[in-house]
C-alpha cells in the first residue's frame, strides 16, 4: 500500500499537483481537491484507511479534470458527473500503477480489495479491466 501511495504522490508532483497529507484534522473533514490551486488535501483520519490510495487517486482525478470549486471524495450526489469522472480516473491511475509494477489482477472484487477501491465501484473496475 505504501508503494502505491508513494507512486501516486510522485504522479501528482510530476503533473504539478501539490498535496497535503495530514493527521491533524478531525475525522469529519473529508479529502478535498482544488483544480484552481492544483492542490489536494488528504485527511488521514477521514474514512476507511484502506481506501487512502484510491482517495488520493480520486482527488488527483478532480484536479486533472479541471473540476471547478472544491469537491469532496464522499459526495452524497452519487450521480454527479464530476464524481464519476474522478472515480474512473482514480481507478485508471491505479491500473497504470499495476502496469508499471507488472501487477496483474483480472478480478474486479480482488482489485478493489487489494488497492482500497470502495466495493461500490467494482462495476467501474470491471468495465476498465475488460478493456485492458
Amino acid at each position: 500500500m505504501e508503494n502505491l501511495i508513494n507512486w501516486l504522490l510522485n504522479y501528482a508532483f510530476d503533473h504539478g499537483i501539490g498535496y497535503v497529507l495530514t493527521d491533524e484534522l478531525p475525522s469529519s473533514i473529508p479529502h478535498t481537491a482544488s483544480a484552481k490551486h492544483r492542490m489536494i488535501l488528504i485527511n488521514k483520519h477521514y474514512g476507511n484507511p484502506q481506501e487512502m490510495p484510491f482517495a488520493i487517486a480520486h482527488e488527483i482525478g478532480h484536479v486533472m479534470d479541471g473540476d471547478l470549486g472544491i469537491r469532496y471524495y464522499c459526495s452524497a450526489i452519487i450521480h454527479d458527473k464530476a464524481e464519476y469522472r474522478a472515480n474512473v480516473f482514480g481507478i485508471q491511475l491505479i491500473q497504470q500503477y499495476c502496469d508499471h509494477e507488472d501487477i496483474h489482477i483480472s478480478n474486479a472484487v480482488k482489485f478493489c480489495e487489494v488497492f482500497g477501491v470502495p466495493s461500490r465501484l467494482d462495476y467501474i473496475v470491471a468495465l476498465n479491466l475488460s478493456k485492458s
